[in-house]
């Protein structure tokens, strides 16, 4: 992984992974030192440098389900919530498999502190959420040439 890091780095910029602490959704240089956090997967260290969230240019939020809307399911403990509610100009993408596409929308599992993406990404398609946000524009650098 460490190698698909650098190069998303050497191509797209700046790259930051998150991590949890103190109740908080933080997010770290990706290429910082890494540990296995109490579910086992892989976060930046204690410590690691941190990065703004104005330095963000999106964030991808995984999900248990996701509604075509935008609607996210998460775990419960509202860290992407949270966190992408102070993030008001990036992208928001839930990255799922195609099974986490939930067949209707949310409508009556939706709480008032829930946070809708603007994308989701699935290994067959990307979606392009009903959000109510004005999307922000991609960089140039970003956009594909014709």
């Amino acid at each position: 992984m460490l190698n698909a890091l650098h190069l998303a780095r050497r191509d797209l910029g700046h790259l930051a992974l998150p991590r949890t602490a103190g109740g908080q959704l933080h997010f770290a240089d990706a290429l910082a030192p890494r540990c296995r956090s109490r579910l086992g997967v892989r976060v930046p260290v204690p410590g690691a440098r941190p990065v703004p969230a104005r330095r963000l240019d999106a964030v991808i939020a995984p999900g248990l389900g996701f509604a075509e809307d935008g609607w996210r399911l998460g775990q419960g403990g509202g860290f992407y919530d949270r966190h992408l509610s102070r993030y008001p100009r990036g992208l928001r993408i839930g990255i799922a498999h195609e099974s986490q596409m939930l067949q209707a929308e949310a409508g009556d599992l939706r709480c008032g502190h829930d946070v809708d993406m603007d994308w989701i990404a699935t290994p067959r398609r990307l979606i392009r959420c009903r959000s109510r946000r004005h999307l922000p524009r991609l960089n140039r650098k970003y956009r594909r040439s014709n």
